[in-house]
């Protein structure tokens, strides 16, 4: 019976020593995809970047408020932050910038 719970112990120490290298390549998947998001933001038009960087980084901020400041309407804004969006997701899955 010790064997087995040598194995066990074995296992579970193998399993603990793994989980902080798991979590290192989650972090680093996690900076490389931030990354690309960086760059794929930076090939958007200067307005739509605007637009989509005052939304996300002021979230309680109407989207009335944003296309007044831009001198937009307020479905141009929601048009503009729809297709950030979809362009985002798409280098998200894709990897392409």
């Amino acid at each position: 019976m010790p064997l087995a719970n040598e194995g066990e112990q074995y296992a579970q120490t193998s399993a603990l020593a793994a989980a902080p290298l798991a979590l290192a390549d989650e972090q680093m998947i996690s900076q490389q995809q931030l990354q690309r998001v960086v760059s794929a933001l930076q090939t958007c038009p200067p307005t739509s970047r605007r637009a989509f960087q005052m939304v996300y980084e002021n979230p309680e901020l109407p989207y009335a408020e944003v296309a007044e400041q831009l001198g937009l309407s307020t479905q141009r804004v929601k048009q503009i932050v729809c297709e950030v969006r979809k362009h985002l997701r798409a280098v998200l899955e894709d990897g392409e910038t």
